[in-house]
């Protein structure tokens, strides 16, 4: 990729590394959109998990491993292990219909217990 599909982030993570001398691995973008700045070879870079793959968002307090070879290439793929799902919750609109007819039947029930307890103070006063 160019440096048009860059963002931001990793834009100034290439300014911070552009001091490197020796061998390194260069800035580099994964296929999942992680970018992984200029390293120095034989080190293992670590950089938040991605915030959202396909659909299915992921925490991003956890890490995402990648090795700049001794060679000063980029391993093939990050490990992407450690990269916990957040399982959103999506109720159906069932769910919802559901509570609805439960809160209306409980106060159904509340209206009938007060009007029994009303009618029986009213009769054994």
């Amino acid at each position: 990729g160019g440096v048009s599909c860059l963002d931001f982030s990793c834009e100034t993570l290439l300014l911070m590394a552009s001091n490197l001398t020796g061998l390194f691995c260069d800035l580099s973008v994964d296929r999942i959109g992680t970018c992984w700045p200029r390293s120095a070879a034989g080190e293992v870079v670590s950089r938040p998990c991605p915030e959202q793959f396909n659909g299915v968002h992921y925490n991003t307090t956890d890490r995402v491993y990648r090795e700049c070879q001794s060679n000063g290439t980029w391993a093939p793929r990050g490990n992407y292990s450690q990269c916990t799902e957040i399982i959103l919750m999506r109720k159906s609109h069932v769910h919802y219909q559901v509570a609805v007819i439960i809160n209306y039947l409980g106060h159904c029930i509340s209206l009938g217990a007060l009007v029994l307890a009303f009618t029986l103070f009213m009769r054994l006063r």
